[in-house]
C-alpha cells in the first residue's frame, strides 16, 4: 500500500527487515530490545512469535515506523482466549506527526478482524494516546504494601525460619516449578517453557525462587532495578504468604529498604485472601488496556471465572456492545437441598438480545465491561451486582 505525497509504503515487515525494525525499536525506546525484550526479540535461541507491519520511505528506503503484536493464548476458568498484544509502537523522531502509527494500527485490526481469530487486543501504555484507536482500561489488581510495622504487629507470631532466596532457574526443577505454578491459576497466559526463563526477567524484571529448607515453595518476579517493587508471585501454598512476606523482608535489610509492594491478580483469590489479612495498605490499580473484538467470548470467559471465585449476583442482562448482540444469564443451583453454602453457579452467553436492549457504541460497551468508574455513570445500564468489571489482569510477564 502506497499513501501521501512523500510516497509511503505501508506493508508486513520481511523477515529481512528484522535488524532494521530492531533498530529502531531501539532507537525509538532508547533501548536494547534483544536483551530487555528478549522474550520477543533475542538474537539466539527461541522467541515467542511476534508480526510487523511497517511503515518505508520509498525515497529512501528506510524503515520510519513499525508495530507489532504478539499472539498470546490465555486460559479463562477452562476456556481459551485468543489475545493478540499490540506493542513496540514507534516511529521514527524525524517522521512523527505524519500519521504512521494510526495507519499501521489499523491495518493490524482490519486485517486480525477478518482474519478472525483474535478475541480481543491488549497493550499497556498511555490511556489516551491509544482511546483513539478504541482502546479502554480493562480490568484492575491489587497492590499490597508489607513494612516493618506488618511484621512486628501481624506477623509477630509467624514462623520465617529456613525460608530463602536466590536467582530462579539455578536448580533442577525450577522451570518445572515455574510453570506448573502459572498453569495451575484459573486464570493465565501460556508461557511456553523453551522461553519461560526469558518470559520471566522480561522489561527489567528478576525471577528469584523461594526456598525452604531448601526445598522450593514458590517463586517472585521482581524490578530488577528496585526488589522492593514485587510484580508477581507464586507460591505452592498460599498459605505460606506470611511466612514470605516476612522473611523477603528481613532480605531486603542489606539493600537500605524497610516496605516492598506486591501485585496480585484479583482471580488468584488464595493470595489476595492472605495479603489482604496482614498487609499495610491496599491499592487498586489498571496496567493494561484492551479493545475487545469478540464480546460474547470475552464475557463467557470471565464471568465464567468469577462465578467460580465469587457469587454473582444472579440475573439477566441483555444488551447489543458495538453492534454484537449478547444476552447473558447467571444461574445458582444448589446440590444439598437448601444449603446455601453448597450452591454453585452457571453462566450463559447468547450471541442475541432482546429487541428493546440497549444499544452501546464500542468504547461505552468497554467501559461497562471492563472500567472501574462505569459505576458512576448514570447513563449506561445497570447490570446484576458483582459482573462488571471483569477480573482481567495480566501479570507483568506476560505483557509485550
Amino acid at each position: 500500500m502506497i499513501e501521501g505525497a512523500q510516497m509511503t509504503i505501508y506493508r508486513d515487515a520481511k523477515p529481512e527487515d528484522t535488524d532494521e525494525v530492531v533498530d529502531l525499536i531501539n532507537y525509538a525506546f532508547g533501548m536494547q530490545a534483544q536483551k530487555i525484550l528478549a522474550k520477543a526479540y533475542a538474537e539466539n535461541g527461541e522467541v515467542l512469535e511476534s508480526r510487523h507491519k511497517v511503515a518505508v520511505d520509498e525515497t529512501t528506503g528506510r524503515i520510519v515506523a513499525a508495530v507489532g503484536v504478539y499472539p498470546q493464548t490465555m486460559h479463562v476458568a477452562g476456556k481459551q482466549l485468543n489475545a493478540m498484544f499490540l506493542g513496540c509502537v514507534c516511529v521514527h523522531p524525524r517522521h512523527r506527526g505524519e500519521g504512521h502509527m494510526g495507519k499501521l494500527i489499523g491495518m493490524w485490526h482490519d486485517e486480525l478482524r477478518a482474519e478472525g481469530n483474535t478475541d480481543l487486543m491488549v497493550l499497556w501504555g498511555l490511556r489516551h494516546r491509544y482511546a483513539y484507536f478504541g482502546y479502554t482500561p480493562c480490568g484492575y489488581d491489587y497492590t499490597y504494601s508489607v513494612n516493618q510495622s506488618c511484621v512486628k504487629h501481624a506477623l509477630a507470631g509467624t514462623d520465617a525460619d529456613g525460608i530463602t532466596f536466590r536467582t530462579l532457574f539455578t536448580k533442577d526443577g525450577d522451570a518445572a516449578l515455574a510453570d506448573q505454578l502459572n498453569r495451575e491459576r484459573l486464570v493465565y497466559a501460556e508461557r511456553p517453557l523453551p522461553v519461560l526463563e526469558r518470559i520471566c526477567t522480561y522489561l527489567n524484571s528478576e525471577a528469584i525462587a523461594i526456598d525452604r529448607d531448601g526445598e522450593s515453595i514458590g517463586y517472585l518476579i521482581r524490578a530488577l532495578a528496585d526488589p522492593s517493587v514485587v510484580r508477581e508471585i507464586a507460591l505452592v501454598d498460599p498459605a505460606d504468604s506470611p511466612a514470605v512476606s516476612k522473611a523477603y523482608l528481613a532480605s531486603l535489610a542489606a539493600c537500605r529498604k524497610d516496605a516492598f509492594t506486591v501485585r496480585v491478580s484479583p482471580t488468584d483469590v488464595a493470595l489476595n485472601e492472605r495479603f489482604a489479612a496482614f498487609s499495610e495498605n491496599t491499592t487498586i490499580g489498571c496496567l493494561c488496556r484492551c479493545n475487545v473484538f469478540d464480546y460474547a467470548t470475552v464475557l463467557d470467559a470471565y464471568l465464567s471465572a468469577a462465578a467460580r471465585l465469587w457469587r454473582l449476583e444472579p440475573g439477566r442482562f441483555s444488551v447489543v456492545l458495538d453492534g454484537q448482540p449478547v444476552t447473558v444469564t447467571v444461574r445458582d443451583h444448589t446440590s444439598d437441598g437448601d444449603d446455601r453454602t453448597a450452591v454453585r453457579q452457571s453462566v450463559t452467553v447468547e450471541r442475541a438480545a432482546d429487541p428493546d436492549a440497549p444499544h452501546l457504541s464500542h468504547m461505552d460497551a468497554q467501559d461497562l465491561l471492563l472500567g472501574m468508574g462505569a459505576r458512576f455513570r448514570h447513563d449506561l445500564p445497570v447490570a446484576p451486582a458483582g459482573w462488571f468489571p471483569l477480573a482481567m489482569c495480566w501479570y507483568w510477564p506476560d505483557l509485550n
